[in-house]
């Protein structure tokens, strides 16, 4: 039974300023010329900054009066033993789109969720660059705050997009789109194709800047898991590209598998 918890508010807002500071650490990075960038066991790129935002959002989770495993791209991973027994874990990604990092077009972020029950029940994704926070707990909607402090509440879309088969705006990966995915936007009448980088697309569902977001290709539970709790809590979803169910998250084995987010249900 996945927690109605009354106290994931105030959780939450704990949680924005730990991301926030995350990404001033990142963009202390960012603005420096040379920085350190190695390649891990599967070839993908992992920088100063990376690591960075990871010491910054471990040194705030485990500050928190709650504690919970942390599960963090960066990290080495917790035992599945471990993890499967705890009510909740934290599933961290310190920097999403660290290709686009090294493009230098701003299109990254900081993602962090709460799992319980293998659901999200909180998360947060925010950009560095903008300095804006998309921030959500279960059953409470999707917040975003601006640079300035400034709070603005999300509302769900019209279910009448539901209908709605051409002219569709698409999300596609600036980095990582692969043939699969063409393949699946040639079923579509006139798609929109938006490129752009890292979790930033689930923001863009949230705000009604994008229809769909299409992902058939690798990727892991810390990239998705945050942006999956914002989309449903404006009335979209996330769900397995080949059965139509909700993600689990939290598994044995922490691949995700092909995925579609739509700002509808």
């Amino acid at each position: 039974m996945i927690s109605s918890d009354s106290t994931l508010p105030e959780l939450l807002a704990l949680v924005e300023p730990i991301a926030r500071n995350a990404g001033k650490a990142i963009l202390k990075v960012y603005e420096n010329d040379t920085f350190e960038l190695k390649l891990k066991d599967d070839e993908s790129p992992v920088t100063t900054a990376d690591l960075a935002s990871e010491a910054v959002i471990n040194s705030g989770l485990v500050s928190l009066k709650d504690q919970y495993p942390i599960i963090s791209e960066e990290s080495e991973d917790v035992l599945y033993e471990e993890r499967a027994s705890a009510d909740r874990i934290w599933l961290v990604d310190p920097l999403d789109g660290t290709k686009e990092f090294l493009k230098r077009n701003n299109e990254f972020c900081v993602c962090i969720a709460l799992i319980e029950a293998g659901r999200p029940i909180l998360g947060v994704i925010h950009a560095p660059v903008s300095a804006v926070s998309y921030m959500s707990a279960k059953g409470h909607g999707v917040k975003v705050i601006d640079s300035n402090g400034n709070v603005r509440e999300l509302s769900p879309k019209p279910e009448s997009r539901k209908a709605k088969t051409s002219n569709l705006r698409f999300g596609v990966s600036r980095s990582h789109l692969n043939q699969e995915t063409k393949d699946y936007l040639n079923i579509f009448s006139e798609p929109l194709k938006i490129p752009m980088g890292s979790a930033l697309k689930f923001c863009a569902i949230a705000d009604d800047e994008m229809d769909v977001y299409p992902r058939l290709g690798q990727t892991m539970e810390w990239d998705t898991a945050a942006g999956d709790l914002i989309v449903h809590e404006i009335g979209g979803q996330l769900v397995h590209a080949a059965t139509g169910e909700l993600l689990k998250y939290n598994k044995p084995n922490l691949l995700n598998p092909n995925f579609i987010a739509k700002g509808w249900r």
